[in-house]
């Protein structure tokens, strides 16, 4: 009874996994064809506004949904990893299953230890920071809603201060974004050198 309540459950996570995948990318192209719309033949004070606030809700719905991706990948790796044992059937079959290998970073340390060649060489990949940053589902869609903030931004910012307030707003964004990719850089250098 337990076992197929462990599948029933597994079943549910796959079908919702799905839903939300779906959801996320949809959520996008809805994204860009209502930016499509409002920036047709230029951005009035008004539309930019509202497309800085379309581009807020719409990111918070993304976050949303990550978060449930995240906990629904975490659910099934449990259930793959502890009931049913990574459907190995027996000690010298390396079998990982499809949610263990969507968070392949996540798996004990000792796990990690038996994973097969293409999953070891997968694995250390996804230790190369500019790696995890642009094989990444989130991140791109990160990058889609970053632009639609800059764009609004800078057309609010066009609309009260003239050209010359967008050029003093583009060089303090690129001022700040280089600050931030330094620190990052500094904090992912750190995390991955051993202490001397």
């Amino acid at each position: 009874m337990a076992g197929e309540n462990v599948r029933a459950e597994y079943a549910a996570l796959i079908a919702y996994h799905n839903s939300i995948v779906t959801h996320r990318f949809t959520l996008a192209g809805f994204f860009v064809a209502a930016v499509g719309v409002i920036a047709k033949g230029g951005t009035k004070l008004h539309e930019a506004f509202l497309l800085l606030g379309l581009t807020a809700a719409a990111y918070i719905v993304e976050r949303r949904n990550r978060d449930l991706y995240t906990q629904m990948s975490k659910r099934a790796m449990e259930i793959e990893e502890k009931p049913w044992g990574f459907n190995r059937s027996g000690p010298n079959d390396k079998t990982v299953p499809l949610f263990c290998r969507f968070r392949l970073d996540d798996l004990h340390p000792d796990v990690q230890k038996e994973l097969p060649d293409e999953l070891v060489k997968q694995l250390k990949s996804m230790k190369n920071w500019l790696r995890r940053q642009t094989a990444s589902h989130s991140r791109g869609l990160d990058l889609l809603y970053l632009v639609g903030v800059m764009y609004a931004a800078g057309s609010i910012i066009h609309q009260l201060f003239g050209a010359i307030g967008l050029i003093m707003a583009g060089a303090v964004l690129l001022a700040g974004a280089g600050a931030y990719a330094g620190y990052r850089l500094v904090k992912w250098r750190r995390s991955h050198t051993s202490p001397a």
